[in-house]
């Protein structure tokens, strides 16, 4: 998870994006997508479904 949370960091760092977040594809009929890591400004992104 470290090595996630760094990764999203760079790609704030050299790509300039506000926010990153990586996510995990759950095996369900709904298709969830669970975040794993992020960096930046999230803004309560992450915690509307």
């Amino acid at each position: 998870m470290e090595r996630l949370d760094e990764l999203c960091r760079v790609i704030i760092q050299v790509g300039g994006y506000r926010f990153v977040w990586i996510g995990y594809a759950e095996n369900d009929a709904q298709k969830t997508v669970t975040p794993v890591a992020h960096a930046g400004f999230e803004d309560g992104f992450l915690a509307n479904p």
